[in-house]
């Protein structure tokens, strides 16, 4: 299609030329090449094109520079046609034209790419000959890059006959003027003319409603949603409330039947062919019909005047419509094709295209010419004002911001759509396309407001609490000691909590980049470090309790320590990875396209959830280790279950206040005043919860031994702890009241379950092992320090609680035979004295940890003492 369109161009219409003719297209220094817009046809206007090709050849012949100008045939070469042309030739860097004729829409579109500069080249005379309201239409960014050959522009067309038959002796010039003229005339005639109507004009959804609304708002002294510094014009409630009552104004026209609802199908063809019928009054269309309507010919007076406007001073908005003429930047005959453009778009010219085509002169010294007021008479031209699309500030969004305005006005006029709302949505949509900031500053909270204040409050009884709860921790560190959750794991509690509830002063205010930051650090690693700590003191029990063969104590700090170093690692690196690679930076989020604020926020959104998944999965994953690990150990002895229960309530809680928040947060755009309040409460929510299951429930009440650890603080053998419960002399271990867990190195270690509760470790070496006693679910175990009686509950945990034993027994001494030689004391005779070892000296490398030791009012009966 292109290529068949642009041989028809080169070679069917003639072209106009001094000098010997060239093929259009071909490249000669000598001549200035001139394409002009799709105007003409050879088989309609050969008059002209002769008398036009006369004048070029007369300058050419006082100048001594010959022009070619080349008129594409306008019934096979659309301005479209011409548009993609044009297009091709930037991307080509063509040289072949000189002169490029074009819509007076298109500058923004190929001024950088093909257009050269005219301030400089042409002479500033021929410029500003011009109206100066004419040349906007070739000015991009304050630089003029073409300047009109011809305009055009709206007009009203009225019937004369009909005013002066009513008494109107002349046409309006207010709106309101033309409602009463049309309410009086149509009142008269529709009694004997029902068809007729009152006012016609180009409301179909295309280009000529957006010239239309162009004068609608001009008549109200608006500039077209955009100004010449590219910024929106319609802003202010006023200004949006004039703009919504015009539109209304035609909306309520079509409901009286003041306009046709056809109307809102017409174009220029219809808008025409129903005046020239006599079916309307008034008529809105471009200026050049009248030369049509007077060749056609009528059965009724008619008359040309200004568009009225809201009030007599701000009558004769007329929508520019014109070719203009610019210069090839690529051209190597710069100089010569500006005294052509001169020429071209000068007097003699400029009046040819009046007289032959109706077409407005853009030069002010033409109005009054006698040629030119055969076809216009000079008041309407002196009283036209020029209004002008907002193409020159669109760039090559234009035609995209004429859709979004002739599309929703259209839906206004059909009845669809708020005149007022429309107005709104226009200014949203173009200032979308644009990238034009109209939000004005954002509307983040500063500290000093009530939400602020409100929320800051909370921060500030969260940190006071945690603070209270660490002096008691530290107050009640021996006792903590002996609970089940560890000092350091409480520690790590109250450090997490602590740096999660100053997460929410983040969104206090207007966010800088430091406190993006600073929002990925407190709310990662704060929740990471307190659930990583739920975890571990959870995990801790597990250890422990999960085989009757254990850990020792060091082992098992070895690993929660390796697991709580391995999840904060793994925090910091997504940290790292995060702020290293795309941090969060203060960006404008844009609400319900009215207002704005500043929040956080990665470049890519994707990589921004990306790593807040991550995130939020290492949590989840620790959370839920949390809850399985407290429900698992719930049934571990009665002292466990209220705590369990606490702790498993704690960790839900988290997972559903946490995970709410990241949904409300992340998912909608609820603005900074929910935000704020929505973290605060929810990081309150989380951090009180995790305060009370694991500080509130771990230091209130007394400290007994009924509450001593899973893993307390390991002690030395010398310590009073041991001392107490252990006769130095004897090994004597019943002074233990309660069971007793110990680590000596080179020892195998055995954890023993005993009814009804507690746990029991084995003291050094096991000597030997009795036979089981089925009758009793019991046996004995020989100890280099005491005897240990182990009941169990039924004959299979007595077969495997026997095999265990015999197992550690003889890896522990394989030498050893189930004799009593090796106790410390035999027949009342100490070991020493014997040549055994004392049991004192058995304990010199003995560490002993306190384990969920349940007190008995006596020893128990399972312990007793080498004397017995």
């Amino acid at each position: 299609m292109i290529i068949s369109l642009l041989f028809l161009l080169l070679v069917w219409p003639p072209p106009l030329a001094v000098g010997p003719i060239l093929a259009a297209g071909a490249v000669d220094e000598t001549f200035v090449q001139v394409i002009m817009q799709p105007l003409v046809s050879v088989f309609e206007n050969l008059d002209f094109i002769l008398n036009y090709t006369a004048m070029v050849n007369a300058w050419s012949g006082r100048t001594g520079i010959p022009v070619v100008v080349l008129w594409p045939e306008k019934s096979i070469f659309t301005t479209n046609d011409l548009s993609g042309m044009i297009t091709i030739m930037a991307q080509q860097h063509s040289k072949t034209w000189d002169l490029i004729g074009m819509d007076n829409i298109w500058p923004a579109v190929f001024a950088e790419p093909l257009l050269h500069p005219l301030d400089g080249v042409m002479s500033s005379a021929s410029i500003a000959r011009h109206a100066p309201s004419s040349l906007d239409a070739g000015t991009v960014n304050d630089t003029l890059y073409a300047v009109p050959l011809y305009s055009d522009g709206g007009a009203l067309f009225y019937r004369s006959d009909l005013l002066t038959k009513y008494g109107f002796a002349q046409p309006p010039t207010t709106w309101d003027h033309m409602e009463l003229m049309l309410s009086t005339i149509l009142a008269g005639e529709r009694t004997t003319n029902p068809s007729l109507t009152g006012f016609i004009t180009q409301l179909s959804s295309y280009e000529g409603l957006t010239c239309n609304v162009a004068e609608w708002l001009a008549s109200a002294n608006l500039t077209m949603f955009l100004n010449s510094t590219s910024e929106l014009s319609i802003t202010s409630p006023a200004a949006q409330a004039t703009a919504a009552g015009l539109l209304s104004r035609f909306r309520r026209w079509i409901d009286l039947g003041l306009i046709p609802p056809a109307s809102l199908l017409y174009r220029e063809s219809e808008s025409s062919n129903a005046f020239m019928q006599g079916k309307t009054v008034f008529m809105r269309i471009w200026s050049r019909y009248a030369t049509f309507l007077r060749s056609r010919g009528v059965n009724f007076t008619w008359g040309v005047a200004p568009l009225p406007g809201e009030s007599e001073d701000l009558v004769g908005a007329s929508t520019f419509g014109a070719a203009l003429l610019g210069i090839n930047k690529y051209t190597a005959n710069v100089t010569r094709a500006a005294l052509v453009a001169e020429f071209l778009s000068g007097i003699e010219s400029q009046r040819m295209f009046t007289t032959a085509f109706g077409l407005r002169p853009t030069i002010p010294e033409l109005y009054q010419d006698p040629d030119v007021n055969r076809i216009y008479d000079s008041a309407l031209l002196s009283s036209t004002r020029i209004t002008n699309r907002p193409a020159s500030f669109c760039n090559d969004h234009y035609l995209t911001v004429s859709d979004v305005i002739y599309s929703r006005v259209n839906q206004v006029l059909a009845g669809f759509a708020d005149a007022q709302s429309t107005i709104a949505s226009i200014n949203i949509a173009i200032a979308d396309l644009l990238g034009i900031d109209h939000f004005g500053s954002p509307q983040n909270l500063p500290w000093y407001t009530l939400p602020s204040i409100v929320v800051e409050t909370i921060v500030a009884v969260l940190v006071a609490i945690i603070l209270v709860l660490a002096v008691l921790l530290v107050h009640h560190r021996d006792a903590a000691s002996a609970r089940r959750v560890p000092t350091e794991f409480l520690v790590g509690v109250l450090v997490g909590s602590m740096l999660g509830a100053l997460a929410p002063l983040t969104y206090v205010g207007t966010p800088t980049l430091l406190m993006c930051e600073m929002r990925v650090i407190l709310l990662g690693f704060g929740f990471t470090i307190t659930a990583s700590c739920m975890a571990a003191q959870d995990f801790r029990v597990y250890l422990i309790v999960s085989s009757p063969l254990r850990r020792v104590a060091s082992d098992v700090n070895r690993i929660l320590w390796q697991s709580l170093i391995a999840a904060w690692v793994l925090e910091g690196a997504l940290v790292g990875l995060w702020l290293g690679l795309d941090p969060l930076v203060p960006v404008d989020v844009k609400v319900d396209h009215t207002w704005r604020y500043t929040n956080c926020a990665s470049k890519s959104y994707a990589f921004q959830v990306a790593m807040l998944t991550a995130q939020t999965f290492l949590c989840c994953c620790l959370i839920g280790i949390c809850i399985w690990l407290a429900v698992r150990n719930r049934g571990v002895s009665p002292k466990a279950n209220t705590s369990g229960e606490a702790m498993s309530l704690a960790s839900y809680l988290i997972a559903v206040g946490a995970g709410g928040t990241l949904i409300i947060l992340c998912v909608t755009n609820p603005g900074p005043l929910p935000q704020m309040l929505v973290m605060a409460t929810a990081v309150a929510f989380v951090v009180l919860s995790v305060l009370w299951a694991y500080l509130v429930m771990q230091l209130r009440g007394s400290h007994t031994v009924e509450d001593s650890s899973w893993m307390g603080t390991t002690i030395h053998a010398s310590s009073s702890v041991l001392s107490a419960g252990l006769d130095s002399s004897t090994g004597d271990l019943s002074g233990l009241h309660g069971v007793a867990v110990a680590h000596m190195s080179e020892a195998h270690i055995l954890v023993v379950r005993m009814p009804p509760q507690g746990l029991i470790l084995s003291l050094r070496k096991i000597a030997s092992v009795s036979s089981c006693c089925p009758g009793t679910f019991s046996f004995t175990a020989t100890f280099a320090a005491g005897l240990l009686e182990v009941y169990t509950r039924s004959e299979a945990d007595l077969k495997e609680w026997h095999e265990r034993l015999a197992h550690a027994a003889a890896a522990s001494n394989p030498t050893a035979t189930a004799s009593p030689n090796l106790l410390g004391q035999q027949n009342g005779t100490p070991a020493a004295a014997r040549g055994g070892v004392p049991a004192t000296d058995l304990l010199a490398n003995t560490t002993l940890s306190m384990q969920v030791a349940t007190a008995f009012e006596q020893p128990p009966t399972c312990v007793r003492s080498l004397s017995d």
